[in-house]
């Protein structure tokens, strides 16, 4: 639901040319995908911790990490340059492919550092923009966190009774930063890197204090009423509700649905995939409509979704073993 949500967000920016005209920006000042970037950070913490206490050590941990993120990564880079953009490309295949931009793009996307690198003559007149695969710069706020823990576990920060204190004082180290903002300006990578730590850091100290979290249903809703006292401005309130409201929801089942998801997940596929299939969906057909320009996008990344899962996600996941 959060990938789909992020995909629906996104399709604004892409049909419409501003990322901000998600109609949830108006209402919390964080569009709906980032609400849905939010969620995933929450359940990377709380599923991550808990890879990490299996973990026979550091560096099982780091190559389950690496496996869980590189390999589909690596097949959708090579899709995107090699599939898609000799397709779409206003060039010739010929000049598409000798254009070093092609191989900077695929580098800087796999190092996780300048995801946002266009490729030549690449939906150039769309209303949002060159923009190839703009899902991707999240990826490096994610790798960082795996760090953060890998670091508190090596420091032995993590063990016991100190797990949840330490993750506690780092929760309200971010929540004091917010005090002030001429500490941190708002919209920096400075400022993206705290709020994604907080949602990840909340993940990880709900898995420490499992055995004694209450997830109630009726808990949210106070706090959505102190979110709309203050006019919905307190990011830290937003993404503790966020928290507190993704546990709840995780914590029910749906027979059939529960079942399914517990050996699949099309996630990381479709947050992958959305958008550069949304951008070629409306390069292709440019005067789609919104409705029509989400279906075409979930009929195509979903069943790609789904084939980077059987095909390239669980398979590396079963060489963690190995």
């Amino acid at each position: 639901m959060a990938a789909a949500a992020v995909v629906v967000s996104h399709n604004f920016g892409v049909k419409l040319g501003e990322l901000t005209a998600d109609p949830i920006y108006g209402l919390t000042g964080f569009t709906l995908g980032q609400h849905a970037v939010h969620v995933f950070f929450v359940l990377s913490g709380l599923l991550v911790s808990s890879s990490l206490a299996r973990s026979s050590d550091l560096w099982d941990f780091a190559v389950a990490r690496g496996l869980r993120i590189f390999p589909a990564l690596l097949a959708c880079v090579v899709a995107t340059t090699l599939v898609l953009g000799p397709v779409f490309t206003s060039l010739s295949s010929r000049d598409y492919l000798a254009n070093p931009a092609v191989l900077r793009h695929a580098a800087q996307s796999l190092t996780l550092l300048l995801p946002r690198a266009e490729l030549p003559g690449l939906f150039a007149d769309n209303p949002v923009g060159p923009e190839v695969n703009l899902s991707l710069w999240t990826l490096k706020y994610e790798v960082a966190c795996y760090t953060f823990l890998g670091i508190l576990s090596v420091t032995k920060l993590l063990n016991g009774r100190r797990g949840a204190m330490c993750l506690s004082l780092v929760t309200v180290a971010i929540f004091v930063s917010y005090a002030n903002p001429e500490w941190i300006k708002d919209d920096t990578s400075l400022d993206n890197a705290r709020r994604f730590l907080l949602c990840f850091t909340l993940g990880a100290l709900a898995f420490h204090i499992r055995s004694n979290l209450l997830l109630l249903p009726i808990v949210p809703i106070p706090l959505l009423a102190v979110c709309w006292a203050l006019q919905l401005a307190a990011t830290p309130l937003i993404v503790l509700l966020t928290a507190y409201s993704t546990l709840v929801a995780a914590s029910f089942r749906i027979p059939v649905a529960s079942r399914w998801c517990d050996h699949n997940d099309l996630s990381y596929g479709l947050y992958l995939y959305g958008w550069p299939v949304a951008q070629a969906v409306l390069a292709a057909f440019p005067l789609l409509y919104m409705w029509h320009l989400n279906a075409l996008t979930f009929g195509i990344a979903l069943p790609i979704a789904a084939m980077s899962w059987v095909l390239l996600e669980r398979p590396a996941l079963a060489l963690r073993g190995r």
